[in-house]
């Protein structure tokens, strides 16, 4: 368990400071100097994730109530929510600071499997994963990998139908979790 934390605060590091950027995705660029800055994220990826294969939105609610809405949302998808990491938490452990930032790791194994046996690369960009942090502003943002992206970062068609039912499902997902409550 302390060896799958470990490679889960890997994977999650890598995601925060691998802005991407390159015309070739698969060749990791250099690691930026401040890799706990989320500044490029909070500049608005959410207009133009085609270089850096994140998409994010701003949700309307705190970091704790966007996480739980996280979760109902992805059981309504009938996905599984996978594990989570708190990654305040582990800071906190290494008596370091961090704003609240958490990573949710959800999917289902039937699609998945289909998608590796198309390419098995992509079996290090899966189960999906939602990362939910609160900016210096306060904001809290929805990060997530496109699919698409994924798809064409491993070789798979971007108009496979596991690819546009992922595409769907995160996009519900991920609207639904940041909308406002109605008042209704």
């Amino acid at each position: 368990q302390r060896l799958m934390r470990n490679w889960l605060f890997v994977s999650a590091t890598f995601l925060l400071i691998h802005c991407g950027g390159s015309q070739q995705p698969q060749q990791p660029q250099p690691a930026p100097n401040r890799a706990d800055d989320l500044s490029e994220l909070e500049a608005g990826l959410a207009e133009d994730s085609s270089n850096s294969g994140w998409i994010q939105l701003r949700s309307e609610h705190t970091v704790d109530i966007t996480v739980r809405r996280a979760k109902h949302f992805i059981e309504d998808q009938d996905l599984k929510v996978m594990g989570s990491v708190n990654h305040m938490r582990n800071a906190r452990s290494v008596k370091q600071k961090l704003l609240p930032t958490y990573l949710i790791l959800f999917g289902s194994p039937k699609p998945g499997t289909l998608l590796m046996q198309e390419s098995r690369s992509i079996g290090i960009d899966l189960p999906m994963k939602l990362l939910i942090y609160q900016a210096e502003d306060e904001g809290v943002w929805i990060v997530y990998n496109d699919p698409k992206f994924l798809a064409r970062r491993h070789g798979i068609a971007e108009n496979h139908a596991v690819i546009k039912a992922m595409t769907q499902a995160i996009a519900t997902i991920v609207e639904s979790t940041a909308a406002a409550i109605s008042e209704d």
